[in-house]
């Protein structure tokens, strides 16, 4: 997201964090705090969560590997048209933005009812 400095290094400790099985706690961690979009210290949300190995964590923050997934995501994003979160992507199109739980439920049955039918 360009319109936030800290969204790159955000996604970048949250698939550091899924290398040690921790997306989900970095997800909700990253969700419910806000400290870390003004001093951005990735180390202090990474021990949070308890990320075992706060070395390796900090040596992917850096790693090519996620400097390409990253551009592969953002590839896809361009290509869905995807340009805020959340950002819900089913069979039958994209929602934009947070979504009630009938949004979500009529675009889980769109994409149950397009599968089906096709």
């Amino acid at each position: 997201l360009s319109f936030n400095e800290a969204a790159e290094g955000a996604a970048r400790a949250a698939i550091c964090a899924d290398k040690q099985d921790k997306f989900t706690e970095m997800h909700e961690q990253l969700l419910t705090t806000d400290e870390w979009q003004t001093d951005q210290n990735w180390e202090r949300e990474a021990v949070a969560v308890g990320v075992g190995d706060i070395p390796a964590f900090t040596t992917c923050l850096r790693s090519d590997d996620v400097t390409e997934r990253l551009r592969s995501d953002k590839d896809h994003a361009d290509l869905l048209r995807v340009n805020a979160t959340p950002s819900f992507v089913y069979l039958s199109g994209v929602h934009i933005g947070a979504g009630s739980y009938d949004d979500l439920r009529n675009m889980a049955t769109k994409s149950m009812t397009y599968v089906t039918d096709n």
